[in-house]
């Protein structure tokens, strides 16, 4: 049960970071035109990481937050490396809720819905 309890407030945490980089990104098309490799990147689907606990929480952030997603999808969109990696790992820009960078500068885009 202790177990079960320390991976539910792992998760939590995973889900309030990814609730946070929805409500305060701030993206434009432009956002990746710096961006020209993916490269170590990762994709995480978050949807196995909602509990009862977060998972309203976090289907009304991307809800709150349309224009700033649908920009960040425009963003990507824009982006040839970064789309074809989306691509090529079988992800639909559609389902990219945030992405964020992470200490050595690569990206981490998580999805919903995949």
């Amino acid at each position: 049960m202790a177990a079960s309890l320390i991976a539910s407030a792992a998760f939590n945490e995973r889900i309030e970071a990814v609730i946070r980089l929805i409500e305060t990104s701030d993206w434009e098309q432009g956002s990746f035109d710096g961006t020209t490799s993916v490269d170590g990147s990762a994709a995480f689907d978050v949807d196995g990481w909602l509990t009862s606990d977060t998972a309203a929480d976090f289907d009304a952030a991307p809800q709150a937050n349309w224009d700033e997603v649908q920009e960040l999808h425009a963003a990507i969109d824009a982006n040839g490396a970064f789309s074809a990696w989306l691509e090529g790992g079988g992800i639909e820009t559609g389902n990219v809720v945030a992405v964020g960078e992470t200490a050595d500068g690569s990206l981490a885009v998580f999805t919903s819905g995949s």
